[in-house]
């Protein structure tokens, strides 16, 4: 498998420790620009983008490049081309990887979900990935979020999404959060035949949609009435 290294745009901020704000640069456009000109200078064939309410809007982001010459952002800043733009069902290839992006607006409104081909041995199985799983906290849109109903319509579509294909498991983008990180200390230590710990099978993976769809039924029930207890999620 070829391996393509990205770098990454810290729309939040930069700094030494995460979390922290000591001797942190905050988010401005000119950094962000030297940011992506090192990374394609330096070789990457590729930047990601954070989503999320901490970070600065990734479309808005992504689309940087069509800032006025005359703006005083573009003063002695180099600006990187903007290669691709996903749109839903588009199919990303590296090798003989092959991930399928899928549009779901809701944590943000540009979320991308994925049905990533991971092998495992010899085999090849899909696994589910969703965009985010932190929930907005407003029903409708808004200028950050693209609400809790539009939300709840892309994890009812990607559960269906990853039905059809069969998914056997469920992929996180914060590895801290879910235990991937324990799931890959496991497989360090995998033997031949051992039980792969990313491989629930496709009734516990669709079971990970309907707990998440419950959980947005009531999020919408609490953010549709202003005097219910916010006890978050």
């Amino acid at each position: 498998m070829t391996i393509i290294p990205f770098w990454f745009i810290p729309s939040h901020g930069d700094g030494r420790w995460l979390g922290s704000d000591e001797g942190s640069r905050p988010t401005e456009f000119g950094y962000l620009s030297q940011v992506a000109v090192a990374a394609d200078r330096l070789g990457f064939h590729g930047v990601l983008l954070p989503t999320g309410r901490t970070c600065e809007d990734s479309w808005v982001l992504a689309s940087a490049e069509t800032t006025p010459q005359g703006a005083p952002e573009r003063q002695q800043a180099e600006l990187p081309h903007r290669d691709i733009v996903v749109s839903d069902g588009d199919v990303l290839r590296s090798g003989d990887s092959v991930v399928k992006l899928y549009l779901t607006p809701g944590h943000t409104p540009g979320t991308i979900s994925a049905i990533v081909q991971a092998r495992t041995g010899a085999k090849t199985v899909p696994l589910s990935l969703f965009g985010s799983v932190a929930f907005p906290t407003t029903l409708g849109p808004t200028a950050h979020t693209a609400g809790l109903l539009t939300y709840d319509q892309s994890v009812q579509r990607f559960a269906r999404i990853s039905r059809e294909a069969g998914a056997q498991g469920i992929l996180n983008t914060h590895i801290f959060a879910d235990g991937t990180r324990q799931r890959l200390d496991a497989l360090r230590t995998h033997a031949p035949g051992d039980p792969n710990p990313f491989l629930i099978g496709a009734e516990a993976t669709g079971r990970y949609y309907q707990v998440l769809h419950h959980c947005l039924l009531a999020a919408q029930a609490r953010a549709a009435d202003p005097g219910a207890a916010n006890t978050g999620f």
